[in-house]
């Protein structure tokens, strides 16, 4: 069983389903005997979905609130999350899907969860296979008594069954499996590296998953890109209990090299690359000719995320695949470029309602878009993503989700291999609902972002609740003189949108010019009073970050 390919279960599986509701069983005496009866819900519930190391567990559904609110605490209170009630997963819910349609296994997302992998079920936007990270994964006999169950209407009660479980490996998919716990030795599990005419493969530190947690884990590397570096996709592989793995770059690079759990305040540091799914999910990738970019000294940082069902701490490691195109001549592809959408001038009130933002954006430019995803946090419970052309009378939904948790641990990413055409005059508005607390929010505990990749790129480009069209890009004058040197600390040194002036730049490292032209300076961010600045210059402080800033660019 446990060398057998996802294919030839599955076969076995339809076999014996087959016969298992065709057929009657003969006694020795020559009499026959019915199959067994369907298990209902309750058994389902006791025998798998409550067990230990099943779905019940603290970093999964668990609780008053599990991911995508459905918790297996109790059996009666899941069975009313379940039975009839319309995916979360916009995909599915698209289709047509509950998440249990009572009499139909193959419109039930429950189901498909269980028995497809995650490269089929991220093929149709589905998100990744259940339980996550390739432990207590369903056997079987397992999948035929949810499978009857559903057949039979879905009842509360019913027969008693007798559950199995199989490890990941006989599925087949990319979860690796190591028993070290030293760098070395989890590279080795990782296997062997791929081309690197064609990859170029960098792993996080050791990463430390505490027993029964779920844990996002941002890795600064001691990795900088040697030049411009033109991708089409990263793929990863993940070890046993991850659910995703991103690439970002740093704005600012960090030389701690230690993985920590990611912090909202850190995201003002990241800027997005490529997402990819380490339990052999999609991984969203360019169509030819379109090219995502880490510009020349840019520090690569890696989020990973990851479950632990089990009693004891893991270690772990991932792998980076940063899969670079074929022809890197810059002159034969597009660059596409971040465009980001986001109500961020918000208070979410104290309370026990509901509180909305909305952003609407006017296009000032052509461009097609590649590429995108959504970012909320926890409290979000809808999130919305609309275009409207020039002169149409109504929106068109592009993105849905109403689970602000895998809004912000793993949001789905859509890519558009002939691009969505969107013309100067259209309109973009994005909505997102919060559920109130006991305190007020404000970003960045909250957020609310619509992150897309465009062409023709003319660097990155933003439309916050200020602006009434996208600000950023093009030719602005910069405000620093060409060949300015800088302060002691590099503060002020001239840079243009490639940003590679700023490399190895003392402490000023980013060049701000990459996101707005007309601010054509290296600086860092993070400052918390003038003096860290330097001669010249000061610190610009908002609720969003701060960063240092020459005197002569006020």
């Amino acid at each position: 069983m446990r060398t057998a390919t996802l294919t030839g279960l599955l076969s076995t599986a339809l076999m014996s389903t087959a016969v298992m509701s065709t057929a009657l069983t003969t006694t020795a005496c020559g009499t026959a005997e019915e199959a067994p009866a369907a298990p209902g819900y309750r058994q389902l519930h006791a025998n798998y979905f409550s067990a230990s190391g099943g779905c019940a567990q603290s970093s999964c559904h668990s609780g008053s609130k599990g991911i995508s609110g459905l918790s297996f605490s109790s059996a009666e209170g899941s069975y009313q999350q379940l039975v009839g009630v319309t995916a979360t997963n916009a995909a599915a819910a698209a289709a047509g899907m509950a998440r249990v349609t009572a009499n139909k296994p193959e419109a039930s997302l429950l189901y498909l969860k269980l028995l497809e992998s995650s490269t089929t079920l991220g093929a149709k936007h589905f998100g990744q296979s259940m339980p996550i990270g390739g432990e207590g994964r369903a056997g079987l006999a397992t999948l035929d008594a949810v499978r009857r169950w559903i057949e039979a209407g879905a009842p509360m009660e019913g027969g008693d069954f007798t559950a199995d479980v199989i490890d990941d490996s006989a599925h087949g998919t990319t979860w690796v499996k190591c028993s070290a716990t030293d760098a070395a030795g989890l590279k080795t599990c990782l296997g062997a590296e791929p081309d690197p005419k064609k990859f170029i493969r960098l792993y996080t530190p050791p990463i430390t998953v505490p027993a029964g947690a779920e844990v996002t884990v941002c890795s600064y590397l001691d990795y900088k890109a040697p030049t411009d570096l033109l991708l089409r996709a990263a793929l990863a592989k993940q070890m046993i209990g991850g659910h995703h793995a991103a690439v970002f770059v740093a704005n600012s690079p960090v030389a701690d090299h230690v993985p920590h759990v990611c912090g909202n305040e850190e995201m003002g540091n990241y800027r997005f690359v490529a997402a990819t799914l380490g339990s052999g999910g999609m991984a969203p990738g360019m169509p030819d000719g379109i090219a995502l970019k880490i510009a020349k000294g840019e520090q690569v940082v890696i989020q990973s995320h990851y479950h632990n069902t089990g009693a004891k701490p893991r270690v772990v490691m991932d792998a980076i695949d940063i899969q670079l195109l074929d022809s890197p001549d810059p002159a034969k592809v597009k660059i596409a470029d971040p465009f980001a959408v986001l109500a961020s001038n918000f208070t979410i009130p104290k309370g026990e309602g509901k509180f909305t933002a909305e952003k609407v954006c006017k296009l000032d430019r052509d461009m097609s878009i590649y590429m995108m995803l959504g970012h909320a946090h926890e409290n979000a419970v809808d999130f919305t993503y609309e275009h409207k052309a020039a002169g149409a009378d109504a929106y068109q939904l592009l993105y849905k989700s109403t689970d602000g948790k895998a809004l912000r641990n793993s949001p789905d990413v859509k890519t558009f291999s002939a691009g969505l055409a969107w013309k100067k005059g259209d309109q973009v508005r994005l909505r997102c609902v919060w559920q109130q607390t006991d305190h007020a929010i404000t970003w960045p505990e909250e957020m609310c972002v619509a992150l897309m990749y465009y062409t023709d790129g003319q660097g990155f480009l933003t439309c916050d609740d200020a602006d009434e069209s996208p600000k950023g890009g093009g030719t602005a004058k910069g405000c620093v003189p060409a060949g300015n040197p800088g302060n002691e600390l590099g503060i002020g040194k001239a840079c243009t949108a490639g940003g590679s002036e700023c490399t190895d730049n003392k402490q000023a490292t980013l060049c701000i010019g990459i996101f707005e032209p007309s601010q054509n300076y290296c600086t860092f961010i993070g400052c918390t009073k003038d003096a860290d600045c330097g001669a010249g210059a000061h610190c610009s402080i908002d609720p969003k970050g701060s960063a240092c800033q020459p005197d002569l660019c006020n």
